[in-house]
């Protein structure tokens, strides 16, 4: 292969990786967030249900950090046994060779327990990871519901927060 056809097809191969990044960055598009703006009740008493809704909203949020702690531990321990199981069956297999056969051989055992040994791990990551601690429980929306109960006012307004040169 000549020089200028290895100049040539890396330029093609450039040209190529931009068209992708370029698309990329279109298809991403504007991305919108609400905010949201709140006017208190007019009487006391709506003022008071309001420091309630405020304190189940607290309540509620300390629930969710301890639920999202005691998950993430729970996902650690697992991963963890996992990883040790996964190293436990790699030494198993290892241990499967015998004493005469052919160096090839056991090099094609040891790849094949290496890459046993990976895909067990690869799956404990998959299985355990912390994504799955999310509660999804929204105290926010239920600290707006309660204040909408007490008389407040709750103004939702969506924005864009990037990509919005796109929006139009």
């Amino acid at each position: 292969m000549s020089i200028k056809a290895c100049a040539t097809g890396a330029s093609v191969f450039a040209l190529g990786v931009l068209a992708l990044l370029l698309l990329a960055s279109c298809a991403s598009g504007p991305r919108y967030s609400t905010r949201y703006s709140m006017q208190l009740p007019g009487t006391d008493r709506g003022r008071a249900c309001v420091v309630d809704c405020q304190r189940n909203q607290n309540l509620c949020e300390g629930n969710v950090r301890a639920a999202q702690r005691d998950c993430k531990a729970d996902a650690r321990r697992r991963l963890d046994d996992c990883t040790k199981s996964a190293q436990s069956d790699y030494q198993g297999c290892l241990g499967q060779m015998q004493p005469d056969w052919s160096e090839a051989t056991k090099n094609n055992v040891r790849v094949n327990c290496v890459n046993a040994r990976d895909n067990k791990v690869n799956q404990c990551n998959s299985d355990y990871s912390y994504t799955s601690c999310d509660s999804g429980r929204d105290c926010d929306a239920s600290y707006r519901q309660c204040f909408q109960v007490c008389g407040g006012k709750v103004r939702a307004e969506r924005v864009c927060v990037s990509n919005c040169d796109q929006a139009r």
